[in-house]
């Protein structure tokens, strides 16, 4: 009898080392404070995610790793997504059920995408990660011109600068400064992740 191999990612989902959809549970959803007709809910993901943070901070432009409690958070289209090391999940300004669904599936794509990158890259991060954590809106802006030449939309290199690091702007606006540069510098890590909410 011949029977199929699983796929590798089918291997790590029957081992347990992958999440499923299934694996983030809801806790509370309430109105959001920035906007009534908006929510903002927590849930819980059933896994411990402190292996996986380096990864997902190097992977998210505008990402934040604290050590005590060991968080990390990212914004994207206005949503703020904090995560908990063991699994704690909150998401604010979200529009509704649908959304909270769509959301927690990406969720669940980017951690195990961080897990695949894990098992097939064995390097330290730490050197990686402080220079991260060092950058600042200043050290970015020594790549730039400073023409303030407005072709990105901003009226100042500073200020597109100011919101490439908050995730406000797309690294890719400036006609002067190699794209991949800035990338590998806000993001060193590529997880080819992305998230649409219209």
């Amino acid at each position: 009898m011949t029977g199929k191999r699983p796929s590798f990612t089918g291997d790590l989902l029957l081992k347990g080392i992958l999440l499923e959809n299934i694996s983030i549970t809801d806790i509370d959803t309430s109105p959001c404070i920035a906007d009534p007709d908006r929510i903002k809910y927590m849930a819980k993901i059933t896994r411990d995610l402190s292996d996986v943070f380096p990864t997902l901070f190097l992977s998210l432009p505008n990402s934040r790793l604290t050590k005590n409690p060991l968080t990390l958070g990212f914004s994207t289209q206005q949503h703020n997504i904090i995560m908990g090391e063991k699994g704690d999940l909150a998401v604010t300004y979200v529009k509704d059920r649908d959304e909270v669904n769509y959301i927690n599936e990406k969720i669940i794509e980017l951690i195990n995408k961080a897990i695949k990158y894990n098992l097939s890259h064995k390097t330290k991060l730490d050197s990686i990660i402080e220079k991260k954590r060092k950058l600042t809106p200043m050290t970015l802006y020594e790549l730039f011109p400073k023409t303030n030449c407005k072709e990105c939309g901003e009226e100042s290199c500073f200020n597109y600068v100011a919101k490439i690091i908050s995730g406000e702007m797309s690294h890719d606006k400036c006609p002067c400064v190699d794209p991949n540069v800035i990338k590998k510098i806000i993001a060193p890590i590529e997880l080819s992740w992305s998230i649409d909410l219209g």
